[in-house]
């Protein structure tokens, strides 16, 4: 009787350790993730209304290795735009794969200044870079106009910048 008592301690003593182990390893975990990537979201210059580019294709300007981020891209209405840390400005060509416009001549440029600032987030997330837009330019064949309401760029995947498109009603 007295080893059954005791082998009934030990296990009831193992899953308290074991429930003890795992709540102490289960925090809230790191679900706002560790990027901060600017998102861009596509407007109609004339309604104002959200739209979505067909048949673009985008790609980085100086970027080092591989910049193509978008190849021929169908029905987008939000685009992600790396930031680089190492330099505080970034280049970014929209090419307008549509056979009557998919000539250079057309393409337009976004230009973002910003400053790149470590932040640590939590033990389960760690450190990442968040940003701050300072200025932003872009060209105006096809794009109107560009606005950048939320300047502050962190990880929690809020659009930061509004691209207006010249489009017919």
């Amino acid at each position: 009787m007295q080893s059954l008592r005791l082998k009934i301690l030990h296990l009831a003593l193992g899953i308290v350790a074991a429930a003890a182990m795992l709540h102490s390893c289960a925090g809230d975990g790191c679900t706002s993730g560790t990027s901060s990537v600017p998102i861009v979201g596509f407007y109609s210059s004339s309604t104002q209304k959200a739209i979505a580019v067909d048949s673009l294709t985008v790609y980085g300007i100086g970027a080092p290795g591989d910049s193509l981020l978008v190849n021929c891209g169908r029905n987008l209405s939000k685009l992600e735009l790396p930031l680089r840390t190492s330099v505080g400005n970034v280049q970014f060509v929209l090419h307008y794969d549509q056979k009557a416009i998919s000539d250079e001549r057309y393409n337009d440029t976004i230009t973002l200044a910003y400053d790149a600032m470590p932040w640590f987030e939590s033990d389960e997330c760690g450190v990442f870079y968040v940003f701050d837009i300072k200025s932003h330019h872009c060209t105006n064949h096809l794009i109107d106009s560009i606005a950048v309401p939320n300047p502050h760029v962190n990880n929690l995947g809020i659009e930061t910048v509004k691209l207006y498109f010249r489009t017919q009603e």
